[in-house]
């Protein structure tokens, strides 16, 4: 390797780590200002659960829009959210592991891309760091955005596996999967890309068995993939499962639309992932249109290319196989989770249920871009340029792109607990918790304000009966006087964001 060589990879290196800690920096911005609210009270208390080997801690989430109500097929996201509680580093922390865990998943794709290619790398980076479904993962303190580290880690085994096929990288593959569906049963979306490197690379992957320990270490993981919900299902006589095959068989519920408008708002989104049609008024049926044809084109092209690999062992052709295939995995995931919108007909309700194929939305657009530019350059300069356009774009509009996503709350764990330590300092006091606040969910666990204060987070005391009551309302509207089972309360203080004190009349 010639000194200009050394040279170039080292400012790729440099230039990668500049790009990585950016958009490390720009997940992090809003760390601690998501809102706080029943749904993360109650997989704090999911933790609880699962330590006292309790059904509701050994299952997942409560699923929205299910009756009888359905649940996740484990505990992956109490887990997230509970250790870091649990070792005393508080609630806000769990909010900055959850986007620290998206950057790192983004770290470890790009990795594995550039050993493949790595100016397709840096163009999936480019892309992907602008696309919105990024952002508002990153600002979301609630444990379905943990789809997206689950994707990124799919994502980076599926090229790996690509580039060198290995069973150990397949089972892997298969248990991040299976990881996923622990947080939302939307999850299963990865199948077809699953499936698609089983068939590609299952053959070759079979002449690379796993070592012993390597085995071991793979069992013990599957057990804690699937353990914790057939223990839970024997408890309960398997009743969360009749509540999924009851759900399944009322597709859509009360949110049922037609299946071609189901599928819509996702297939646009994975289409345009960065949503230049959409700023453009282009409708999304057109910009499904569009993303079709651009992804029949990438793959045509791919395929012209790749063909070379079946005659030339260079590492070039090893290279555009890999894309390819690759390519491939992302277009049949995106039409697998089309299909299963469609097939559900439930109308769109966030993006969560588009988080966990996001990494493979810039594969189609990358590809394109990737075959249009010429390669008269080193493959490394030709990056090295890339990687000083990507980093100069996220100091410059990652911060604006980023807080056009994020969902903007007053409701924040700090903001709560500073209006709390406010009305009520270290007063012993009853509560009365409106919509987001009440346990619904899971009626035997605590509401928010009743959490905060039996743990010891605010200090506020629960003493039930008190003269003094606490109200929290979301619309932070609130009468002069408020009745509890027939105790009277007059109105003495409300405090931003909207919680209010009251005290006993007659």
């Amino acid at each position: 390797m010639f000194p200009g060589d050394i040279l170039t990879r080292r400012l790729h290196v440099a230039l990668a780590c500049a790009a990585l800690l950016v958009f490390t920096w720009l997940a992090e911005r809003h760390a601690g200002e998501s809102v706080f609210l029943e749904d993360q009270v109650d997989q704090l208390q999911n933790f609880e659960s699962l330590l006292q080997w309790r059904p509701e801690g050994l299952w997942g989430a409560i699923m929205s829009g299910t009756a009888p109500p359905a649940h996740a097929l484990g505990p992956l996201g109490a887990v997230v959210f509970g250790i870091p509680v649990a070792l005393g580093l508080g609630i806000n922390s769990i909010h900055v592991i959850t986007s620290l865990l998206i950057a790192i998943g983004t770290a470890s794709v790009f990795a594995v891309l550039a050993r493949i290619d790595a100016v397709f790398a840096w163009l999936w980076l480019l892309i992907f760091s602008f696309t919105g479904v990024v952002w508002w993962n990153a600002g979301m303190l609630w444990t379905n955005t943990l789809l997206l580290p689950i994707g990124l880690t799919v994502m980076a085994l599926a090229a790996s596996c690509l580039r060198r096929p290995c069973l150990a990288t397949l089972a892997w593959l298969v248990l991040i999967g299976t990881f996923g569906l622990q947080l939302h049963l939307v999850a299963v979306v990865a199948a077809p890309v699953i499936l698609v490197l089983v068939f590609v690379t299952g053959r070759d992957a079979r002449r690379h068995p796993p070592g012993r320990w390597h085995l071991c270490a793979i069992a013990v993981v599957a057990l804690m993939a699937v353990g914790p919900y057939v223990m839970a299902e024997l408890m309960t006589g398997f009743r969360n499962t009749r509540a999924i095959f009851t759900h399944l068989e009322s597709p859509g519920g009360r949110a049922a639309v037609s299946g071609t408008a189901a599928s819509e708002m996702p297939l646009a989104i994975a289409v345009d992932p960065a949503g230049l049609f959409e700023r453009l008024g282009v409708r999304p049926v057109l910009v499904i249109t569009i993303g079709t044809a651009l992804g029949i084109a990438a793959l045509a092209l791919l395929a012209l290319r790749a063909r070379r690999g079946g005659v030339d062992r260079t590492r070039e052709a090893r290279s555009e196989s890999v894309l390819f295939w690759l390519t491939v995995s992302a277009v049949a995931g995106i039409a697998g989770q089309g299909l299963f919108f469609a097939w559900m007909a439930r109308s769109f309700e966030g993006f969560h249920h588009v988080t966990l194929l996001a990494p493979f939305y810039p594969l189609v657009p990358a590809a394109l871009v990737s075959l249009a530019m010429p390669r008269r350059l080193p493959p490394f300069t030709t990056a090295c340029a890339l990687g000083v356009v990507c980093l100069a774009l996220l100091v410059w509009k990652g911060p604006p792109v980023g807080d056009r996503f994020v969902e903007r709350t007053p409701w924040s764990y700090s903001r709560i607990r500073a209006a709390l330590d406010a009305v009520c300092g270290d007063g012993a006091v009853e509560t009365d918790e409106g919509h987001g606040f009440a346990a619904r969910l899971n009626p035997q666990y605590d509401s928010v304000l009743r959490y905060l204060m039996k743990r010891r987070l605010t200090t506020c005391r629960y003493q039930p009966g008190s003269d003094t009551l606490i109200v929290a309302a979301r619309d932070g509207n609130y009468r002069p006087s408020h009745d509890v089972g027939g105790v009277e309360y007059r109105l003495e203080l409300v405090m931003p964001p909207g919680i209010a004190r009251y005290r006993r009349w007659r």
